[in-house]
């Protein structure tokens, strides 16, 4: 999953659903999802840009995997392409990009009943405009660091701090980690947002799973700040068919 910054998990249900192909490699020392989703084809006699979205969230893990406490690198990229159609030059090119990295810590305790996992993270975000006008600057950083604790495998606390001394914004993530604002179009010198977020959810039947979930976001801009918060349930259906195994 990409860090907090870089995706909004609401976007799973205000979107269609994907279309493309993902890529998935799960070794001791490599997580690694690597997807495509062609958001909007063109056919004949079509007058919209055609749209894709590349991703990939890799987490690198060193180390003897059998210990309680190991730490890992997290390398994520989401890069969002608009128009470049041979027939329709006049309605320009828009390349999007979001890159984050840094480094973390998890610690899963050894027969732990009440306490089941407890992790850290600290990344570097990047953004860049590497073609069009659609934002009114080219590049940007900010800095996140997050830390979160499960409890009895089915209650999960996190919080987290995120700051843009300058510039940034997320393709797909909350406004509340841009810099520009998606409601009056305004672009603020930078921003601080903390926030923390509960959940608790149920697996059952092995592919469903029922939950809760609330949040609070607490935001400083120059000259301002305000408070969010969102709470809500959901039921999440997760089949799969394993069509050949590998190994």
């Amino acid at each position: 999953r990409l860090v907090e910054p870089l995706f909004n998990a609401e976007t799973n249900l205000s979107q269609d659903p994907e279309a493309g192909m993902q890529l998935l490699w799960d070794r001791k020392r490599l997580h690694a999802d690597t997807w495509i989703n062609w958001q909007s084809y063109i056919f004949e006699e079509d007058s919209h840009q055609e749209a894709f979205t590349v991703g990939a969230s890799w987490r690198i893990m060193p180390g003897d995997a059998g210990k309680p406490l190991r730490w890992h690198i997290p390398v994520q990229l989401v890069i969002h392409h608009r128009g470049g159609e041979q027939d329709t030059t006049s309605l320009g090119v828009q390349t999007l990009v979001n890159a984050a990295t840094g480094a973390g810590l998890t610690w899963t305790p050894c027969g732990g009943k009440a306490l089941t996992r407890l992790c850290a993270e600290a990344n570097i975000l990047a953004t860049y405009q590497q073609s069009g006008h659609l934002w009114p600057f080219d590049s940007g950083m900010a800095f996140h660091a997050s830390a979160g604790v499960t409890l009895w495998r089915s209650l999960m606390l996190r919080a987290g701090y995120f700051n843009a001394p300058k510039h940034f914004v997320s393709i797909y993530g909350n406004h509340f980690f841009s810099t520009l604002s998606g409601r009056d179009g305004q672009s603020h010198d930078g921003i601080g947002t903390a926030y923390g977020h509960v959940e608790y959810s149920h697996v059952f039947a092995r592919s469903y799973v029922l939950g809760a979930e609330a949040e609070v976001f607490q935001c400083h801009m120059p000259g301002r700040s305000e408070t969010n918060f969102s709470f809500g349930l959901y039921l999440r259906v997760n089949p799969s068919i394993v069509i050949k195994r590998w190994g």
